[in-house]
């Protein structure tokens, strides 16, 4: 189970860092307000510079790692992996896409977070059991946030 402690730091240092980066998947979910669980944190990179990665682990107590089935993981501390991706199945650009993102806190730390229209067109996408699990509350989620959103953008009637 990732910790959020140990998950912050890092982003943290990323952003320190100048690294573009943007939360993805259900970790974003969360983040978001969703009623949703994950064991990991998955991060979404612009470009992979892979030895600037390394080393902001090493400096968190961890190793960035190339692994067969995740391409590249990073271990922190208290058995906490963040699964890093340079693409997202069924989006279009990393540009694209941080347009849409959410401003979202991680502690003290204020990241970007796949938006939740994004997180379900790339779940449908994907179609996995795993994803196919979480999409009705994903979906739930969404017209509830977008209902809240409308209402709040109605202008106020003016009391004569």
């Amino acid at each position: 189970m990732a910790s959020a402690i140990q998950v912050e730091k890092f982003l943290a240092a990323l952003k320190q860092h100048r690294i573009p980066f943007m939360a993805v998947g259900v970790s974003a979910a969360a983040l978001q307000g969703a009623n949703v669980f994950t064991n990991d944190f998955d991060i979404w990179l612009e470009k992979l510079e892979f030895f600037k990665l390394a080393n902001i682990a090493k400096d968190a107590g961890g190793v960035a790692l190339f692994t067969e089935w995740h391409g590249v993981q990073v271990h922190l501390p208290e058995e906490t992996a963040i699964d890093v991706v340079l693409s997202v199945t069924g989006l279009d650009s990393f540009r694209a896409a941080w347009k849409r993102a959410q401003r979202v806190c991680l502690g003290r730390t204020e990241i970007k977070a796949l938006d939740l229209a994004d997180i379900v067109k790339s779940k449908e996408a994907l179609g996995r059991e795993k994803d196919i699990r979480t999409l009705p509350q994903l979906k739930d989620f969404l017209r509830l946030r977008d209902a809240r959103n409308k209402a709040r953008r109605r202008p106020k009637k003016r009391r004569s």
